[in-house]
């Protein structure tokens, strides 16, 4: 069955029904007493089975089955606001806007690296070869 709207003409308020074509009047849902008729409104798409990927990523990762009050409410009802909870709870931060990303390496520096590393190999291989002469 289609999603719809309806709006009240007793108290005004607006809501949303899954109802069959024929439902063109209800009963207002907020007021009990008022009657709601169907509005023509824009096409919507029925996501409530999708979760938004970042509640995915979270739960994964969320203690299950422990006694701390913030771990079970955001698994019970995951939101923004039980997410910072549930950080806060856990000692956790959001990284900032720069922070874990490394800055470009220019040639030069790589080079220079590069060039360290091997003056690094050649003083541990002459340390390996060299031959000590005692007693003169």
């Amino acid at each position: 069955m289609p999603l719809y709207d309806y709006e009240c003409k007793r108290c005004g308020s607006i809501t949303e029904k899954i109802r069959s074509f024929d439902d063109k009047i209800i009963s207002c849902p907020k007021c009990n007493n008022g009657v709601a008729v169907r509005i023509m409104s824009s096409s919507k798409v029925n996501t409530a089975n999708d979760d938004a990927e970042w509640i995915r990523s979270v739960t994964e990762v969320v203690e299950k089955g422990t006694d701390k009050p913030h771990c079970n409410e955001f698994l019970k009802n995951p939101t923004r606001t039980n997410l910072r909870e549930w950080m806060k709870g856990e000692g956790l931060r959001h990284m900032d806007p720069n922070e874990g990303k490394k800055k470009p390496v220019t040639e030069r520096e790589e080079r220079a690296a590069d060039l360290r590393t091997v003056n690094t190999l050649m003083r541990k291989k002459k340390a390996r070869e060299r031959i000590v002469v005692r007693g003169y």
